[in-house]
């Protein structure tokens, strides 16, 4: 018996490395559905839900300035921080901060949902993911009145649209 649960135990070490593979695209935002106006829903994913599967480091943060649908600035800033590490998990759970937390990519957007922080929710565009970087942006838009849609980029690129980019790289043991 000591034998066969050593064997399992060897075996499911080896296959560690491949568990996200299992991860599948899908346009059911489920938890994250109320972030379905805000999110446009004609992107796809560009990257596999298996790169994110990794613990990431907050490196930077850039506001990215667009004037009428052009891109006029991207500026590095040290006053706005977002959670400063991210562990992505195969099954879907996710660890911000030490804090236990759910997360989906649909969309090219990386929803999170950090059940330990009070119900905070977040849906960031993807900009970049490579084997050891990661670059997720969010539109800039006023806190608290009414929210429109119409104010988004991807509704109307007209006007000042500001959006903050926070770059993570990869930690690697």
């Amino acid at each position: 018996m000591k034998r066969f649960s050593f064997l399992v135990f060897i075996g499911a070490l080896l296959l560690m490395p491949l568990a996200c593979t299992a991860l599948e695209d899908t346009d059911d935002l489920g938890r994250f559905s109320g972030f379905s106006i805000m999110v446009d829903k004609s992107q796809t994913n560009k990257y596999s839900q298996q790169a994110f599967c990794h613990e990431w480091a907050f490196s930077k943060t850039q506001i990215e300035v667009w004037d009428d649908g052009q891109l006029t600035e991207i500026k590095d800033v040290d006053n706005v921080f977002p959670y400063t590490s991210f562990k992505f998990k195969e099954d879907w759970t996710m660890v911000a901060q030490e804090m236990n937390g759910k997360w989906l990519y649909s969309y090219n957007h990386l929803f999170i949902d950090c059940i330990g922080s009070g119900g905070s929710s977040y849906a960031y565009q993807v900009a970049e993911l490579t084997p050891f970087k990661l670059v997720i942006r969010e539109e800039d838009l006023p806190v608290g009145g009414v929210f429109r849609p119409s104010w988004l980029f991807f509704n109307n690129p007209a006007g000042r649209h500001v959006f903050y980019r926070f770059t993570y790289t990869r930690k690697v043991f």
